[in-house]
């Protein structure tokens, strides 16, 4: 084998159904110089066992108690030892070229990201028939408007796009000067982590055939996915961290604040408290320039009578049916 040495880091927790699958994804890359670091994060049912099947000079499995998905990829990153590193979620894939198409592109370019196309799948579902798709298809210098057209800021909408955490290959300086996953924050932990790495690139490159594969879930119930006061509250404490990174940005302060609206339209007014807090903090980043009820009746009640207006006919009408994060329109 010739070539840099990436690593894929791979947090595992209950995976039992879909790690085979996601180690093979990363075993049956073209580019062989890999090495596969397993961390089980207390998984109570079979991932760890699957895992040890899988043991061998290219995948090293370690496992730990339960403490998060940054925790666990935390330790993958102590026990790598590439040039590179490559994350990937226990139920999420990778196509066989992913990495060899992106070293392509930035192996020898100092500070150099890559980031590339993500595909949608179920269970069931063709990988081949799927078209990846990006909210972002452009190369970016620095990393700084990267984050800003992320943010939304290139958008007529000012609404920001995502892209996921296996998305991207990353070389391993720019993560030792970016600093190690924050473990405090369990929702959106991707978002600040890529938020340091990302100022410290000094380009992001676009590959449009990298592709990673991304499982979603008919009922779904993965930590992103929950509404709990908890996940918001390590919503809000990502974007709090992403201000403190950037700095007190002119460009880039409505857009922290258009993120942050989000999580007071999810939560007002069951949270009063909350609510005043994140609200002193839109404040703080000097208002944001997206509102929520764009379209149809609830656009023209925002524009008539202020969004929590259309909000608590939302949250009372909801209350009265028993209904939970339903809408109208």
């Amino acid at each position: 084998m010739s070539g840099a040495l990436v690593s894929i880091i791979i947090p595992v927790y209950n995976n039992e159904n879909y790690i085979a699958a996601t180690i093979n994804s990363a075993l049956q890359q073209t580019w062989e110089n890999i090495e596969v670091i397993a961390v089980d994060d207390g998984s109570t049912d079979r991932s760890l066992a699957i895992l040890n099947t899988f043991k061998s000079k290219r995948v090293r499995v370690f496992s730990q108690p339960n403490k998060g998905a940054s925790a666990a990829r935390n330790k993958g990153l102590r026990e790598a030892k590439g040039d590179f590193i490559q994350f990937l979620d226990g139920d999420d894939l990778l196509d066989s070229k992913k990495i060899e198409n992106q070293l392509k592109i930035i192996e020898g370019i100092p500070y150099a990201l890559a980031y590339g196309p993500v595909g949608y799948f179920k269970n069931d579902d063709d990988l081949s028939a799927i078209e990846p798709i990006s909210s972002l298809h452009e190369d970016y210098a620095p990393g700084y408007d990267f984050l800003f057209a992320l943010y939304g800021g290139t958008s007529k909408k000012k609404e920001g796009g995502m892209v996921p955490v296996h998305a991207w290959l990353t070389p391993r300086q720019i993560i030792t000067e970016a600093g190690q996953w924050n473990e405090e924050i369990s929702v959106d932990d991707d978002g600040e982590f890529f938020c340091r790495v990302i100022l410290k690139a000094e380009t992001v490159k676009y590959v449009s055939n990298a592709i990673g594969y991304y499982r979603k879930y008919d009922n779904y119930t993965s930590l992103s996915s929950q509404k709990t006061r908890e996940a918001y509250l390590s919503v809000l404490n990502s974007i709090k961290q992403k201000h403190q990174h950037i700095g007190d940005d002119k460009k880039i302060n409505p857009l922290l604040a258009n993120q942050a609206m989000h999580i007071l339209n999810q939560l007002y007014p069951a949270e009063p408290a909350l609510c005043k807090e994140i609200n002193r903090f839109i404040k703080q980043l000097g208002g944001n320039n997206w509102q929520p009820y764009q379209h149809g009746i609830q656009k023209i009640l925002r524009i008539l009578f202020g969004w929590r207006f259309v909000k608590l006919l939302i949250y009372y009408k909801n209350k009265r049916s028993g209904g939970i994060n339903k809408s109208w329109a």
